[in-house]
């Protein structure tokens, strides 16, 4: 069988695929409305919000004015 990119993400430990649903969806209507973030941040923070993160890592700074979760940025978490 041939490597593909694709094989290493279905088969890493910890990781789970999920469907955006109609919860993910309104949760990501409401915090582009309530902090003007695009979509596709949206719906990743809607995504960890919903299914109950406690903390979302990114390096992308637009996620801090989102107050539901603890934002790490990548910066800020190697600083300390």
């Amino acid at each position: 069988m041939l490597w593909h990119p694709a094989n290493y993400l279905t088969t890493f430990l910890n990781l789970t695929f999920l469907d955006v649903g109609l919860d993910i969806a309104r949760k990501a209507s409401d915090l582009r409305a309530a902090v003007g973030i695009k979509a596709p941040d949206a719906i990743q923070i809607a995504t960890a919000i919903v299914h109950g993160a406690t903390a979302f890592l990114t390096n992308d700074r637009i996620f801090e004015k989102v107050k539901e979760i603890d934002v790490l940025t990548l910066d800020k978490f190697l600083k300390s």
